[in-house]
């Protein structure tokens, strides 16, 4: 356990922390093999969870009897200490009857996946009818919560848990804080008084204006929505998230709202859950919290405001937070705004009251909800996402009554192939090896061909992604892998799915009911629904997580290829005979997971991305490259890359007999491949230019993030990698910034200016080039750099890490790599009854979903940038 300085104290003095990490993590794994398993309940998964990291402080395991009982009949732990639900491990008689108090057990999720350990301190009978009476306040077996108690083991057993494993296929991992996480991040901002928000809900008008005047009060806003288990006709979680980005972006001041999220289970105990909700809320570090009507509640079992006078059963300073109880709002068309009814005189006619079952229905029909009800951009997200939900489980349903309809059509009109090589080189395919990649030239010699620019930054996240939106980034808003959730100082979240909030081109097709097989398009983890299957990318973090839809196709993967293969673990290692077998197997399981179901699935559309074309290029392009500055000639790798790609022809050559004339075939890279002579040590580089200060001088090669800044003296920091990414300290948007607003350009462009001047070891200039995201893109969202940095015209890469004691490396600070992006990629469009080989020019990345989407005969989206590649 950790005790925090912090405006609210954790409830009962402590943080708990029971994740096991370094050793003791894989010793615990190691015991757990050995252990009895417990099964876990999905609520049980995230209490545990929930117990580890803190937010359930005090509490270090899973109740005894003298807790449990005393919560049940008192709202009090055994200590006297307030608490009103029960955290329990319920398991089946005959399990219990196994077990041994003081024998250790392993927790086990539905999966199989082993997430903690626990000790067992008790275990005993309990009264559920007595649990329900007192805290549902009812036996009714309709209310979710009864059900669930009633339908759990008849056992509960008890004792201080450990986590192992947290959920590796969490959705909104982004957004996952833990109670000490959000405690620095209040702090660094500055924050002394912090409301949260509970909601399981879309946020409304209604929502909006409780917040709002709750931050009148308080510093910030925690938004911090429940996504764990919920009631079946709750709208889903990652469609709220989406309506919650959309809301922040446009109408809340980005730098005093928090969003995040809730990992617990709904369990509907109204009064009672909000006391809970209130004091996890405390623990997480807010100091206040909002209490609307019928907080947690369900059908008519609670009166709309007993989770508000609960409250008086308790004294203000034990539960140690303060709660602000909010009557019921609405708009009211004679008031012309938010109001309720402290405030507004007037009749029930004159006020716009929407039920949730009304909101749903009318988002399913794909109507727009008022925009007095509801902000226009929240309305839309929702209304989309519920569409699209919908039209999958209509489409699934028919397959179940037809399922004749999934049987393979290979005479079908318009069908796109689409073959993603990332990182594939144009100099290597069209002119050092054309005539040793048949069928990559076979393509060309029907088709149009030709470089294709990359977007800025030139790496793979984001370039898939505006190659099949034809958005660009600061549209999407994400820049890299890694991007700033907000303007804290210390964080930065990589990238996954549920940030894509454009169309791309299989959502389009999907909403128009043509089948689409996408395999490993980035960034597609978690997993969205589509009318077709997928199988995710490589930032999947292994294939315990989903990684295929439906999930149930993870069993015919595997039995076609025995475990996939997402990518290379720990492809940058000089172990380049291993490496080198890595690569290759795993280019042989996707394409030949392709070549299956591209010959036993139905499609209009498919999309294959293989990865391993990057991975040889970073790891072998020193042996291949004669001007490579560490080149040796003659050594055992020079035909390495060569041999490869000659392997990845092949491949493709075996997908190609699948297809018939009247499909068109698209080969694309979302960016090409060139040496890397070294590495500027960007943040060394800002200390010898004045801009970054440190506290202390860093002891050996340090993480940015583990040397201490004085912020009150920085005025910008660096971010590493295949290029630099440059965040300004700016009074007002970070927590301790020093730039005045007024002198933000002149700064920056100062920075720019001394950045383009850099030289290398030789003392000879580089070309740097600082690029201002305003001046690349369309519209910028979230939280971009202020500058992306292009050292040296991509020849030298960005190193973030310290303690160089020299602003030039030649080792990479993320392990053995040979090779930087090139901006222009390639492309090869081979169309039905080619007209013969054509060169193009001017092609970019936006070209590619107009130039699909055309061939599929679709109406190509207004707001696309790019026009298709036949045209260029």
């Amino acid at each position: 356990m950790i005790g925090l300085n912090s405006v609210a104290v954790p409830h009962g003095g402590v943080l708990v922390d029971s994740v096991l990490r370094g050793d003791e993590r894989a010793a615990a794994r190691a015991r757990a093999e050995r252990l009895a398993k417990i099964p876990l309940t999905v609520v049980a998964e995230s209490d545990l969870e929930m117990i580890a990291v803190g937010a359930l402080s005090p509490l270090t395991g899973f109740m005894g009897k003298r807790d449990y009982e005393r919560v049940v009949h008192e709202m009090r732990l055994a200590n006297g200490l307030p608490w009103t639900m029960p955290i329990t491990l319920p398991v089946e008689q005959s399990l219990a009857d196994s077990l041994r108090v003081g024998q250790e057990v392993a927790l086990v999720a539905s999966d199989g996946v082993t997430l903690g350990v626990m000790t067992i301190g008790e275990k005993f009978t309990y009264d559920k009818t007595a649990e329900a009476h007192n805290v549902f306040r009812t036996t009714d077996i309709k209310h979710p919560g009864v059900a669930r108690l009633m339908a759990q083991g008849d056992v509960l057993l008890a004792g201080e848990v450990w986590l192992i494993e947290r959920r590796t296929n969490q959705e909104f991992a982004e957004f996952r804080h833990e109670p000490a996480q959000t405690r620095r991040m209040f702090a660094q901002r500055g924050w002394r008084r912090v409301v949260g928000f509970q909601t399981r809900n879309p946020i409304h008008r209604s929502h909006e204006y409780i917040q709002k005047t709750a931050l009148e009060i308080c510093d910030g806003l925690f938004l911090h929505p429940l996504v764990g288990e919920t009631k079946s006709d709750d709208i889903p979680a990652d469609v709220r998230m989406m309506s919650y980005q959309a809301l922040l972006r446009d109408y809340y001041p980005p730098e005093r709202v928090l969003l995040g999220v809730f990992p617990a289970a709904m369990r509907y105990a109204g009064p009672r859950e909000a006391i809970f909700h209130a004091l996890c809320r405390k623990n997480y570090g807010c100091t206040h919290f909002i209490v609307g009507r019928d907080h947690a509640g369900v059908g008519k079992y609670y009166g709309s405001y007993d989770a508000q006078k609960i409250f008086d059963e308790f004294s203000k300073d034990e539960l140690g937070i303060t709660p602000l109880f909010f009557e019921h709002t609405f708009y009211c068309r004679k008031c012309g705004a938010i109001v309720s009814s402290k405030t507004c005189p007037h009749s029930d006619d004159d006020r716009l009251i929407i039920s949730g079952t009304q909101v749903r229905q009318m988002l399913e029909r794909g109507e727009m909800l008022p925009p007095e009800f509801t902000r226009p951009e929240v309305s839309r997200v929702l209304m989309q996402g519920l569409k699209a939900k919908a039209e999958v489980r209509r489409m699934k349903d028919d397959t179940k009554l037809h399922p004749s309809s999934f049987i393979p059509n290979p005479s079908a009109k318009r069908r796109v192939l689409v073959i993603g090589l990332d990182c594939a080189e144009p100099s290597l395919v069209f002119d050092k090896w054309r005539s040793e990649l048949p069928n990559l030239s076979s393509l060309m010699n029907g088709g149009t061909w030709g470089e294709l620019e990359s977007c800025m930054p030139a790496i793979t996240v984001p370039a898939w992604m505006t190659m099949m939106t034809s958005k660009d980034p600061g549209q999407l808003g994400f820049y890299g892998f890694h991007n700033r959730p907000d303007y804290s100082y210390e964080r930065q979240m990589i990238v996954n799915s549920r940030q894509v909030h454009e169309d791309t081109v299989w959502d389009i097709l999907s909403r128009l009911g043509k089948q689409c097989i996408v395999i490993g398009v980035p960034p597609s983890y978690p997993l969205k629904p589509l009318n077709g299957i997928a199988v995710s990318c490589f930032l999947t973090p292994s294939t315990k997580s989903q990684y295929t839809y439906p999930n149930d196709l993870r069993g015919e993967v595997e039995s076609l290829v025995g475990e996939y293969m997402v990518d290379v673990a720990g492809f940058r290692t000089e172990n380049k005979d291993w490496l080198l077998g890595q690569i290759y197997q795993m280019t042989e399981k996707r394409f030949k997971l392709a070549n299956h179901w591209i010959r036993t699935k139905p499609w209009d559309f498919f999309m294959l991305m293989e990865i391993g074309v990057d991975r040889i290029h970073h790891a072998f392009w020193k042996y291949m490259d004669p001007q490579h500055p560490k080149h040796v000639p003659g050594n055992k790798f020079i035909a390495a890359i060569r041999d490869y790609y000659r392997f990845v022809d092949e491949q493709i050559g075996e997908l190609l007999k699948a297809v018939d004339e009247d499909t068109t075939v698209l080969v694309v890279s979302d960016h090409g491949a060139k040496r890397m002579d070294g590495g500027i040590v960007f943040n060394e580089w800002l200390r010898q230019e004045g801009y970054l200060v440190l506290k202390d001088e860093p002891h050996g090669i340090t993480p940015f993030e583990k040397v201490e800044v004085d912020w009150s003296k920085t005025k910008a920091w660096g971010a590493g990698g295949y290029y630099g990414r440059l965040f300004m300290n700016v009074q007002g948007r970070e927590p301790q910034g020093i730039i005045p607003p007024s002198q933000y350009e002149v700064v920056r462009d100062e920075i720019a200016a001394r950045l383009a001047s850099i030289a290398d070891d030789k003392g000879r200039n580089i070309g740097t080039t600082a690029y201002k995201p305003q001046g690349v893109y369309r519209h910028v969202r979230n939280f971009p750099p202020d500058l992306i940095v292009y050292f040296g015209d991509l020849y030298w890469r960005a190193i973030g890490t310290l303690g160089y004691n020299s602003v030039h490396t030649f080792e990479n600070d993320g392990g053995p790599d040979d090779a930087n992006h090139a901006q222009f990629g390639m492309f090869i469009v081979k169309e039905p009854q080619g007209k013969g080989s054509r060169k193009a020019s001017g092609a970019r990345i936006y070209d590619v979903a107009p130039t699909i989407l055309n061939a599929m005969g679709v109406d190509v989206p207004s707001d696309m940038i790019g026009k298709d590649l036949r045209e260029r």
